[in-house]
């Protein structure tokens, strides 16, 4: 039996589909509220790639004219 660090660490590798899975309790072995944890830092470490992006196109496109 894992305890939940181990849980955690553990779906932080996992491919986001297996995730989803784990997410709709699909498993007893991993919480729902753990996979869930990890859905939602997996979107904010998303966005935080993404917005350096947009704000280099917009500083190009607004420099640009």
């Amino acid at each position: 039996m894992y305890n939940l660090i181990q849980i955690q660490d553990a779906i932080k590798g996992m491919p986001t589909q297996d995730v989803l899975k784990y997410a709709n309790g699909q498993s007893p072995d991993v919480p729902a509220y753990l996979a869930l944890a990890e859905l939602n830092r997996r979107k904010q470490n998303r966005k935080k790639q993404v917005m350096p992006i947009i704000i280099y196109r917009l500083q190009r496109t607004t420099s640009v004219g």
